[in-house]
């Protein structure tokens, strides 16, 4: 049988989100917004930049949900 895989697939999955505070919107603690932006948002793109800097993935090869 011939080998029909062209591509090696490697996938990584960053699952490192989190909400803080059970707040209604208009009452939410600005330090929780911001600890969880930290976390959410700017720990996503550094591990992003890690990743591509490390050669595992180049830019356009990773795709966030």
């Amino acid at each position: 049988m011939p080998n029909i895989c062209y591509y090696s697939t490697f996938c990584a999955v960053n699952n490192a989100g989190f909400v803080k505070g059970m707040e209604h919107v208009g009452s939410i603690d600005e330090s929780d917004v911001e600890a969880m932006f930290a976390t959410n948002v700017l720990g996503l793109i550094a591990i992003t930049q890690l990743l591509v800097k490390g050669g595992r993935f180049s830019p356009g090869q990773l795709t966030s949900f």
